[in-house]
C-alpha cells in the first residue's frame, strides 16, 4: 500500500516540500475533525499528523491501516495512548523544539506581571489621569526566587533567560537533576518559598489539579503563578478563590483546563490575572521546526521502519 499522510490542519510549505521531494502523498484537512473526510479516505490513511485537540477513539474505526501518528507539539494526554499501543500505532512527538518560545513567553509573562504591564498598557488606553499611580507599582525579577516546577527542555530554557536577571532558582523535580543554576528542593519546599512559581511538567492522573488549595495555602500572599504547560494542573476554582479574596498576588495562564476559554469564565474578570489563548508555541519560528521535524520523522519511519522521537513502545 502506498503510504497517505493525511494532516489535520495546515503545514509550512517548507514541510510540505521536503514531503513532496521524497514522494510522499500529502493530503491536508481543514484544521478540525472532518469525519466524513475518514470514513471516505479513511483506509488509505497510514499516517495521521495530528494537533493538539481531543482524539476521539472511534476515529480510529476509520483508520484500519493507521501505523503512525504524529504529533505537532509535545503534550499527548489528548491521545487515546494505551488503545493506541494495543493496537500498534505508533506515536511521535516534536519534544523540545518549542522550548525557545515558550520558555521566552514564560519569562515574559513573569515580567509582565511583575510590572503590571497589562494593566497599565489597559489605564493608558482609557486615559491616564496621573503619572506614578501607585496601583501601578510593580516589583523587579532581581532578587525574587523562582520556583520551576518540572525540569524538562522549557524549563531549563526558562532558567537560562532568568540568569541574567538574578534570580534565585528552585526545581522541584520527580527524579533527582543536575541543576545548572540554583537547587533542587521538595515540592512543598518549592511552593513555600518561591516568589514566582512557574509550571514545566506534563498533565497525567498524578498532576492533575496539582495546584490546589491544599497547595495554595502554602504560597504566600504575593506568589505570582505561571502555567505555560497545561491547564489541567491547576484547580481553576481554587486558584479563583485564593486571587479574588487577595491570597495570591497573579496568575498568567497561557493553558486552561477548558480552551478556547469562555467569556464567563469567572478568572477573566479578576484584574490580577492574565490569560492568553495557548500561544506558547504560535510563533513563526516554532511552527515551521515543528513542520519540519515531523517531515522528517515520517520520510525516516517510511524509510526504516524506526522513529527518532517515539512516545509509545510495544513489547
Amino acid at each position: 500500500m502506498n503510504e497517505l499522510v493525511y494532516s489535520i490542519g495546515a503545514l509550512p510549505r517548507v514541510c510540505l516540500d521536503y514531503l513532496n521531494d521524497n514522494d510522499i502523498e500529502v493530503v491536508l484537512g481543514t484544521g478540525h475533525l472532518d469525519m466524513e473526510t475518514f470514513k471516505s479516505i479513511g483506509e488509505k490513511i497510514s499516517i495521521l499528523i495530528f494537533p493538539d485537540i481531543p482524539f476521539p477513539t472511534e476515529l480510529l474505526k476509520c483508520l484500519p491501516n493507521l501505523r503512525l501518528i504524529a504529533r505537532c507539539g509535545v503534550g499527548i494526554d489528548n491521545l487515546p495512548l494505551d488503545e493506541l499501543t494495543n493496537r500498534k500505532i505508533h506515536v511521535t512527538n516534536t519534544e523540545g523544539v518549542n522550548a525557545d518560545s515558550v520558555a521566552e513567553l514564560t519569562v515574559g509573562l513573569m515580567l509582565a506581571l511583575s510590572h503590571k504591564i497589562i494593566s497599565a498598557n489597559d489605564e493608558s488606553h482609557k486615559g491616564v489621569k496621573q503619572l506614578y499611580d501607585r496601583n501601578l507599582t510593580g516589583s523587579e525579577l532581581r532578587g525574587k526566587t523562582v520556583g520551576l516546577i518540572g525540569y524538562g527542555h522549557i524549563a531549563k530554557k526558562v532558567e537560562n533567560l532568568l540568569e541574567i536577571f538574578g534570580t534565585d532558582i528552585l526545581v522541584a523535580n520527580r527524579s533527582p537533576k543536575k541543576i545548572k543554576y540554583g537547587c533542587q528542593v521538595p515540592f512543598d519546599t518549592l511552593i513555600c518559598n518561591a516568589d514566582i512559581i512557574s509550571l514545566h511538567i506534563p498533565l497525567v492522573k498524578a498532576t492533575t489539579n496539582l495546584i490546589d488549595e491544599t497547595a495554595l495555602k502554602q504560597m504566600h500572599k504575593e506568589t505570582l503563578l505561571i502555567n505555560t504547560a497545561r491547564g489541567g494542573l491547576i484547580n481553576e476554582q481554587d486558584l479563583f478563590k485564593f486571587l479574588k479574596n487577595g491570597e495570591l498576588g497573579g496568575a498568567a495562564l497561557d493553558t486552561l483546563q477548558n480552551e478556547p476559554i469562555g467569556m464567563d469564565h469567572p478568572l477573566l474578570k479578576l484584574p490580577n490575572v492574565i490569560i492568553t489563548p495557548h500561544i506558547g508555541a504560535q510563533t513563526t519560528d516554532t511552527i515551521e521546526k515543528t513542520g519540519m521535524m515531523v517531515a522528517k520523522e515520517i520520510v525516516n519511519f517510511i524509510e526504516t521502519a524506526t522513529l527518532q522521537h517515539p512516545v509509545n513502545h510495544f513489547n
